[in-house]
């Protein structure tokens, strides 16, 4: 029994996989409109975001505990999220400092 073409055009489409959605947010955050909220981070370097969002996965080896740190409010970022400084070089610098106190246990 020979395959059919449309057999073999199912069987090769389904070897294509659709990219998950988190690969989108890339082209999202360059479409936001400028607004004085959100200036300072139209202009933020991804590789600060990913910097520090792999680094806080290394410090803490759980994906969960590193993405709940990267989204809460800091008082040592003067009330900002890591996330919110890496919009900043020298916020992205405070931020991987308190990083680096935890991940030696240097509290304070």
């Amino acid at each position: 029994m020979e395959p059919t073409p449309e057999s073999q055009t199912a069987r090769f489409e389904s070897r294509w996989v659709k990219p998950p959605e988190r690969a989108y947010i890339k082209s999202e955050v360059r479409n936001v409109a400028t607004t004085p909220s959100n200036r300072e981070f139209e202009t933020a370097p991804p590789s600060r975001f990913i910097t520090l969002s792999v680094r806080a996965g290394e410090v803490f080896a759980n994906q969960e505990k590193a993405l709940v740190w990267l989204q809460t409010p800091n008082p040592s970022l003067n009330g900002r999220t890591p996330l919110e400084a890496t919009a900043t070089e020298e916020g992205f610098q405070e931020a991987d400092e308190v990083l680096t106190r935890i991940e030696f246990g240097v509290l304070g």
